[in-house]
């Protein structure tokens, strides 16, 4: 698939990888975060005349890290009201998204660029939200990101074999391998950390122990 047609070679690259996307002449404005993707239990929904890489990206990733159960049962909206919870949160999504976006030949940064909406959390801040996403692909991409441990911790991959993947959808193992974290971190899910960086320091902190993640 050319360049040319960045949208369509994710869209082919996620049903490669077992994520069914369906292109939409409509959206539904009751969808999920970004109005242009929203998420179903036969897969991605996306609008092409307004998506942009970073929503389809993004949001396939949740799509592709939630349980078998949930998926089962996702409706358009927020995922945190139908109680349903991201297997390694969005750290995990953003370096699912660096692993898709080498698998669909893409660059990471085009992922990056349309900063008004993906960088939305930068909106009230100090932070450059150009720089930030510069940051964040380049972190991702030389796997230093938080979440490529994650992903290995997950049993989805390695960092020494990242990007590359050995698991695209999250499952029973994966599920309980979160889980697990979830218990070994302390995280409590009434509280559920606002701040993806307070969540990052809570797993920093306990990622690399020997007895994380089933490790010897």
């Amino acid at each position: 698939m050319s360049k040319a047609d960045p949208i369509d070679a994710l869209a082919d690259a996620l049903r490669s990888v077992g994520v069914p996307v369906h292109s939409e002449s409509l959206f539904d404005l009751q969808g999920s975060w970004f109005d242009a993707v929203w998420l179903l239990p036969d897969g991605v929904h996306y609008c092409p005349a307004i998506v942009s890489l970073g929503h389809l990206a993004h949001e396939a990733g949740h799509w592709a890290l939630i349980s078998p159960e949930d998926r089962a049962r996702v409706q358009p909206g927020s995922l945190r009201e139908q109680s349903i919870w991201t297997c390694g949160e969005d750290f995990a999504v953003e370096c699912w998204m660096g692993a898709i976006a080498q698998a669909a030949d893409l660059d990471l940064e085009l992922f990056f660029g349309d900063l008004d909406d993906y960088a939305h959390g930068l909106k009230d801040t100090a932070i450059d939200p150009e720089m930030f996403a510069l940051r964040q692909a380049v972190h991702i991409l030389a796997g230093k990101h938080p979440g490529v441990a994650l992903l290995e911790v997950l049993g989805m991959t390695t960092r020494a074999d990242y990007p590359a993947m050995s698991k695209w959808l999250a499952d029973a193992d994966v599920v309980a391998r979160h889980l697990d974290l979830e218990e070994r971190a302390e995280i409590d899910r009434d509280r559920r950390p606002s701040s993806l960086v307070e969540i990052a320091h809570i797993y920093q902190e306990n990622i690399f122990s020997e007895d994380i993640g089933g490790g010897s």
